[in-house]
């Protein structure tokens, strides 16, 4: 077995410590990158209630609308 020299322990070491650094640096910006996501989604999120809730209204003010004017004709071929 051949002995490993200080200078070549001190080589792999520097090298492990480098590789870390890539990692969390990489770590970093896809935790930044996974922040701007979840904002975006919160905001689509509340614009498509927003929509929804609108889109509920119109559907009763239609329907509403569709009674009346229904119930209206009736009334009136039969008057």
């Amino acid at each position: 077995m051949a002995a490993t020299s200080a200078t070549e322990i001190q080589r792999v070491l520097g090298d492990i410590q480098r590789a870390v650094g890539r990692i969390e640096g990489q770590t970093g910006a896809f935790i930044e990158q996974m922040k701007v996501a979840d904002e975006r989604m919160i905001k689509l999120e509340t614009r498509t209630r927003s929509l929804e809730k609108w889109q509920h209204f119109y559907s009763g003010a239609g329907a509403i609308l569709g009674a009346l004017l229904g119930a209206f004709g009736v009334h009136m071929k039969s008057g």
